[in-house]
């Protein structure tokens, strides 16, 4: 008993040695799945549980506001018009050389400069506004004499502002010589180089705003600071704004697909239009986020599902979700994993019940699925095309006298072509049955459609039941005639019809076993079903 104790202690203790800070839950909204609440109380229950072990909600927050991305702002016309407000009265005072009430509406002006001026540099005429105003600012601190503060205002004007030139007009000649060579020295002394990385090329770089390049993108002779970088493939989206402080030269890293999928709100957390973009994207976003956060390991709680995501090894290793699985035991059955240090991606081991390629393992579903089912279509089709011919059997056999040699054989021609109708459509029925089984991706709700292809296929069953309760057939033990051709046609195209409806009825009931939000219970003879319909 001691030495159960012991091992047991050891293997909790080595669970869960792993500092907090590099442990992250990070629940997955597949939205063709519902809202996505499943995948909140899972992880809120897993943090709350294992309190101490895994990054709280408000500690994910901050660091991922800290080092990795936010939501760009959006300013409304009555934002711009306010700021230009500032713009002109500051304007007016300056022509009248009233410094002191000048730089109060400059004050106010360049503080919606810093807070958005990735909006307000998105189109050239405002980015240029935006410098004009700035340069303001330095024309009243030097004819104030306060000739240093000029100089370094200057310096951030041009930070703020990358590239674009003043309008030369508006300016003393001491403002134009100042920036002018501020220009100059940033050529003479190279500057900061940025370089930005991203998995797909020729998608816009925004640099506080302004369109600079596309990517991959570098740029040089930019003055130390900090500057706001976007990366944009939806010219009409504007992309999450990364915050980088040059000091010396630096590369970022941006996947535009991760900040189209990450939301924070109501917490960090990732959103997929489906299972399918959630299985080609997932690892690959986990581990950017692990990067964001200065994690080591990510644990993705989707509505099917929780998969372990660490930075340097990737897919760690995935556990199926059903409504009685505890995400509790779950999570320490991913934690015990071990992994190698022999590069990323190897993972040492992987423990029963799980699997480190779980689209690849969905995928193989799916193209089984697609295979059986597109088999049964077929011998469906066949099934069809025999009931057919023994209709036209059928046809020739009332059609022939009897006595005749010719009425035998007919007679036999289309008994023998019953039996193709009869083997031929249950199989069918069997295989597309089985291919919707595996290559279903469970939902939350049933879709729309699962409910119409269910009730189509009630229709053909309903059908196929009266052909066959209605057929007036011969009696056993009754020589066949050409009587007996009508009734032993609607038994053969009842059988037909159930065949086609029993694996459309099948799909929507399927799809109800599968999902994660029901659940079924035996209580003595009778049968409980709860959940979402």
């Amino acid at each position: 008993m001691l030495g159960v104790c012991v091992a047991w202690a050891a293997m909790t203790s080595a669970v869960h040695a792993q500092p907090t800070e590099d442990r992250v839950v990070i629940p997955v909204v597949i939205e063709s799945a519902g809202s996505g609440s499943e995948a909140f109380r899972r992880s809120e229950l897993i943090r709350q549980a294992r309190e101490g072990r895994f990054q709280s909600i408000e500690a994910t927050g901050a660091k991922f506001d800290e080092g990795a991305s936010a939501a760009p702002i959006e300013l409304d016309a009555e934002d711009i018009d306010r700021w230009l407000d500032y713009k002109e009265a500051a304007t007016k005072h300056l022509a009248q050389q009233d410094y002191a009430r000048a730089a109060v509406s400059l004050k106010a002006a360049q503080e919606v400069s810093e807070r958005a001026i990735e909006a307000l540099n998105r189109e050239t005429a405002m980015a240029r506004t935006v410098l004009d105003t700035c340069l303001y600012v330095v024309m009243g601190l030097w004819e104030t004499g306060k000739t240093a503060r000029a100089e370094e205002q200057a310096r951030e004007c041009r930070r703020l502002v990358p590239q674009i030139q003043p309008t030369m007009t508006l300016h003393t000649p001491t403002v134009r010589s100042i920036i002018e060579r501020i220009d100059r020295e940033r050529q003479q002394e190279a500057g900061a180089t940025l370089e930005i990385k991203s998995p797909r090329n020729g998608c816009l770089v925004r640099l506080n705003g302004l369109q600079l390049g596309t990517t991959p993108f570098i740029m040089g002779e930019l003055i130390p600071g900090e500057y706001r970088v976007q990366v944009e493939c939806d010219k009409d989206r504007p992309g999450r704004v990364h915050r980088i402080v040059l000091e010396t030269d630096e590369t970022l890293w941006i996947d535009p697909t991760l900040d189209d999928a990450v939301r924070t709100e109501p917490e960090v957390h990732l959103s997929y239009a489906s299972q399918e973009a959630f299985s080609e994207s997932g690892t690959r976003h986990a581990r950017g986020l692990a990067r964001m956060l200065g994690a080591k390991t990510i644990i993705l709680v989707t509505p099917y599902e929780m998969d372990r995501v660490d930075r340097d090894a990737g897919a760690v290793g995935s556990v199926p979700l059903r409504a009685d699985t505890s995400p509790l035991s779950t999570v320490d059955q991913l934690l015990r994993i071990e992994v190698s240090d022999a590069g990323p991606g190897q993972a040492s081991r992987v423990r029963a019940g799980t699997s480190r390629a779980p689209s690849d393992r969905r995928r193989a579903r799916k193209a089984l699925g697609g295979s059986l089912a597109g088999a049964g279509a077929v011998s469906l089709a066949v099934a069809a095309g025999l009931y057919a011919r023994r209709v036209n059997k059928g046809n020739d056999f009332s059609q022939t006298q009897p006595g005749t040699p010719e009425y035998a054989s007919a007679r036999q021609e289309w008994e023998d072509a019953r039996l193709g109708v009869l083997v031929a459509a249950p199989i069918g029925a069997v295989l597309v049955a089985s291919g919707e089984a595996l290559a279903y991706s469970p939902r939350t709700r049933v879709p729309w459609w699962g409910w119409t292809v269910g009730a189509v296929g009630v229709g053909l069953l309903t059908w196929g039941v009266v052909e066959m309760a209605t057929a007036d057939r011969c009696a056993r033990g009754v020589i066949v005639t050409s009587a007996c051709v009508p009734g032993e046609e609607a038994m053969d195209r009842g059988v037909l019809l159930l065949s086609l409806g029993a694996p459309l009825a099948f799909l929507p009931v399927w799809a109800v076993t599968q999902r994660s939000k029901v659940e079924i219970q035996v209580h003595g003879a009778g049968l409980m079903v709860r959940g979402e319909f």
